[in-house]
This record gives C-alpha cells, sequence and structure tokens, in this order.
C-alpha cells in the first residue's frame, strides 16, 4: 500500500475507490511511460454503495493502484453520500501543497452520481485555497491545469480533448478487474473507451473536458510541458 506523501506530477483525485481507474486509468498509464511521477487520492471509502464493504473497496483499489504503478496512493475514508464539503476541501488543499502535482485530473460537475459533483467541487475550492500566498506562502502550488473525466456514460458530454489509451488498455482492463466487488459498474468502461477511440481513429480513448480553455504551445502540442 502507497502512502507516503511525495511531489508528483498527474493525481486523479476520485470519490470512490474505482473513479480513478474507470476514468483516467489509461491516462496514468501512459504518464508512467513518460517518466512522470503519479498519485490517487480515494476520498469516500465507497461502503454506501450497492456492492462490497470499505474494507473489501480499499484492498481492491491498492490493487488496482499497483497495476497502475501509480506513486503514491491516499485514502480520505469518509462516507460516500456524506461527504463534508469543508472538511474534505482542507484536507484535499493540503495534499496538493505537499504533493505539488502540475496536473490535476478529477469528476466532471456534470455526472449523475452527486458525490461526483460534490467532489468537482471540493477538488475547485482546494486548489484554489492551496494556490493562496496568504495561506501557504512559498509553499503555495502554482496554479495547475485540470482536465475533468466522466464516469456517466448516459451523461458524458463532447469532452475537449481524447488521449489515445490503446497501448495500455490491456493494463487498464487488468486495473479495473481488481474491483471484482464492482464488475456490474466496470464491466462496460472499456467499451466505452472504443466508442471515443473510434471517434479519432484510434481501438481506443479516454475523454476529458476543461474548465478552462487548454493552451496549445508553439510547438502546437498540449500540456508539454508536464
Amino acid at each position: 500500500m502507497l502512502t507516503q506523501i511525495e511531489k508528483i506530477d498527474v493525481v486523479v483525485i476520485g470519490a470512490h475507490p474505482d473513479d480513478a481507474e474507470i476514468g483516467a486509468g489509461g491516462f496514468l498509464l501512459a504518464a508512467k511511460r513518460k517518466g512522470l511521477r503519479t498519485g490517487i487520492v480515494c476520498i469516500s471509502d465507497g461502503s454506501a454503495g450497492a456492492f462490497g464493504d470499505s474494507l473489501q473497496r480499499k484492498r481492491e483499489a491498492e490493487n488496482a493502484a499497483s497495476v497502475l504503478r501509480v506513486d503514491t496512493l491516499h485514502f480520505l475514508g469518509m462516507q460516500d453520500l456524506h461527504i463534508p464539503f469543508e472538511k474534505a476541501a482542507e484536507l484535499i488543499e493540503k495534499l496538493l501543497v505537499e504533493m505539488q502535482p502540475r496536473l490535476i485530473l478529477s469528476h466532471s460537475p456534470d455526472d449523475w452520481h452527486p458525490d461526483h459533483r460534490l467532489v468537482w467541487h471540493i477538488v475547485d475550492t482546494a486548489w484554489a485555497l492551496a494556490n493562496r500566498k496568504s495561506r501557504h506562502g512559498d509553499d503555495r502550488i502554482e496554479k495547475p491545469r485540470i482536465l475533468q473525466f466522466s464516469t456517466d456514460i448516459l451523461r458524458a458530454h463532447k469532452p475537449a480533448l481524447l488521449v489515445d489509451i490503446s497501448a495500455f488498455v490491456e493494463e487498464k482492463q487488468k486495473a479495473l478487474s481488481c474491483h471484482a466487488s464492482q464488475s456490474e459498474i466496470v464491466k462496460n468502461v472499456v467499451a466505452f473507451n472504443a466508442l471515443w477511440g473510434a471517434s479519432i481513429g484510434a481501438r481506443y480513448a479516454e475523454p476529458f473536458s476543461s474548465p478552462e480553455p487548454l493552451m496549445l504551445t508553439s510547438a502546437l502540442s498540449l500540456l508539454d510541458t508536464l
């Protein structure tokens, strides 16, 4: 189990123990291939779900994180459907200052699940506070790039960008399979990725949106400084 907090490049902040793998598992694997340091933060324990208890879900998330080879994994252990906004934002703010990520990935504010919508607002608040010099002095984080992913196929909107994950789909599927208690939920994720992939001539892709304009650099590359 990885719990040590270190500076990282990319962090995925999810509401439930399987959200990072569903929404950005391929992205995390691609980041690792590029030599970037990655992390996952899971806010809730998943105990309010229809399948699996909190201990089982934590173990599943740990196994999946091992497949994704993330450098740090952190659980806040809050109860889903009862996530306290202020407390969660405070803890995420602290983690962001410690991790100093350059890219944050989290939920779409348009997802069906109320925890997903809440977590987006928690993350949006936390990074803004972590960026304040009045709160953190020279330890404050620089304004990171932020991407949103959707785990809700029926409410997924047209994304701002698609990431080709064809080279990583087998590993992503392996990570998803670690969530045995959630098999009914994760079983169609890769099929969803195949649909997005087909739209760009790839086998599989993950869709992402952005709350802010994305910069296309002079080298015609997105996010090339990561």
